[in-house]
């Protein structure tokens, strides 16, 4: 049933029928919001490079999308063996904000256990059209021979104009001889979760 025969059958005739109608018109012919920020690559392009030997475990990673944005969990695993290593994950994917521009809000999340290791965080999106890299603050930790649990809970916003973007997360792990970090739990650790939200 069409909204004019429901309009004729059950709204008396005159004014109110004929303000009745207009509002409806006016609803159809409305644009639909669209979510202004957009996935434009199915999945996460990764990168990732393993030093040492052994080497250290490959890291597990899993991603999410919601109307609004997503998640990216980076789990680097435990690696505790009495030698130097490395592993660092690139995790890259592109997306689009419509006209008018959108406010990206990105949090971090994570908590390792570590002895004699470095841990570095970072997270940039970058205009593909050309222009500045929008870089965010930096995460840097570095711990002793004392096993110290690291981690942040953290959170920025960045206001973009409409066009296509690259967003760029680097998680980086380096631990010395007799180190180790352990970054799945349990007991200890909590693996690095990215969230990415417009608003």
């Amino acid at each position: 049933m069409s909204w004019q025969t429901i309009a004729q059958n059950w709204l008396p005739a005159g004014r109110t029928r004929s303000i009745v109608t207009a509002l409806a018109l006016a609803l159809l012919l409305a644009p639909i919001p669209a979510y202004a920020f957009t996935w434009l690559s199915p999945t996460w392009l990764l990168t990732i490079g393993l030093t040492g030997n052994p080497q250290p475990p490959f890291p597990i990673v899993t991603s999410t999308d919601t109307p609004t944005g997503g998640g990216l969990t980076v789990d680097m695993g435990q690696y505790d063996r009495p030698v130097t290593g490395s592993s660092v994950v690139t995790a890259k994917r592109d997306f689009t904000v419509g006209a008018g521009g959108e406010t990206i809000d990105i949090g971090h999340q994570f908590e390792t256990l570590a002895r004699r290791t470095d841990i570095q965080v970072q997270v940039k999106i970058k205009p593909l059209a050309g222009g500045s890299t929008i870089k965010f603050p930096t995460f840097v930790a570095s711990t002793n021979n004392t096993e110290t649990i690291v981690g942040t809970d953290t959170a920025f916003s960045q206001f973009l104009a409409a066009g296509n973007y690259k967003m760029i997360v680097k998680v980086s792990y380096t631990k010395k001889s007799k180190g180790l970090w352990d970054n799945t739990p349990p007991p200890l650790g909590s693996p690095h979760r990215f969230t990415f939200n417009g608003v």
